[in-house]
């Protein structure tokens, strides 16, 4: 036999039952051990290597910000680019795609250095500066307006899609 807990009335979901309410404190307990369990695992950057020449030929893009090497995929630190399968507008995934075909454009110019940086994304990709021909192809995609700075992104906001 299972003992039910008492919940108070205040506590209590309006048309629901005692079953699922456990209380505010609850949630709060439950979200703080979520956010442990998961900030200690993107937390903990993997180390830094040494950089890593790719031939053009071997790369694939599949966003604007991320490409694979062969069955690995990485993802260009420091900036967020349009999405495209999740797109919460036209205009975002219209963005997105010419993102993605600008760096397709900038990885085919010659070969790759891709430089681990610690860290890996929310989809488990590492993250990595790349430079191809000695230029940076963060910054190149944040001048030409494919991209925006990571830093600069500090709220929730979609920025590729029109606010009313």
């Amino acid at each position: 036999m299972t003992r039910q807990l008492h919940v108070p009335s205040r506590w209590r979901r309006r048309g629901g039952s005692r079953r699922g309410a456990k209380g505010p404190l609850f949630g709060l307990a439950a979200l703080a051990a979520t956010a442990l369990v998961v900030g200690g695992a993107i937390a903990a950057p993997a180390p830094a290597g040494p950089p890593r020449t790719v031939a053009a030929s071997q790369v694939t893009v599949v966003t604007g910000s991320i490409f694979r090497v062969g069955s690995q995929a990485y993802q260009i630190s420091g900036m967020r680019t349009a999405r495209i399968a999740r797109a919460q507008c036209f205009y975002e995934k219209r963005v997105g795609r010419a993102a993605q075909r600008a760096l397709r454009r900038m990885l085919a110019r010659g070969p790759i250095e891709v430089t681990p940086v610690g860290g890996t994304s929310l989809m488990g990709a590492p993250f990595v500066a790349v430079k191809v021909k000695g230029q940076d192809v963060r910054q190149r995609m944040i001048a030409r307006g494919y991209a925006i700075p990571r830093a600069a992104l500090n709220d929730r906001r979609n920025p590729w899609c029109v606010q009313p």
